[in-house]
């Protein structure tokens, strides 16, 4: 799954921005590089909890980091909304071709 969002995410991106100076000089491509770091960031918080913390359910104090990783995966996810619907009310091919 986060494969797929990863891979068509590239996808689109390519799509919209075109080049990596669109990436880097737009506006849209900044904003899509915050977008992009909190969700490896989210991808990180959620393997630690999946693969690191759920195993050691047993041992003390594992359920109040758990609680506290899923808290802050949560909230990385309700940024990358926001930055998506930010992201949608803009034109990155406008924005692009000031700069070419």
């Amino acid at each position: 799954m986060v494969a797929t969002l990863l891979l068509t995410g590239l996808v689109n991106t390519w799509n919209l921005v075109g080049s990596i100076s669109g990436l880097a000089h737009t506006d849209y491509g900044c904003l899509l590089i915050v977008k992009i770091s909190l969700f490896a960031a989210m991808v990180m918080v959620a393997a630690i909890n999946r693969f690191r913390l759920t195993p050691q359910l047993d041992l003390p104090g594992t359920m109040r980091l758990l609680q506290r990783n899923s808290f802050v995966e949560a909230a990385l996810g309700v940024c990358i909304i926001a930055i998506v619907a930010a992201l949608g009310m803009m034109a990155p091919h406008d924005l692009i071709e000031h700069i070419h």
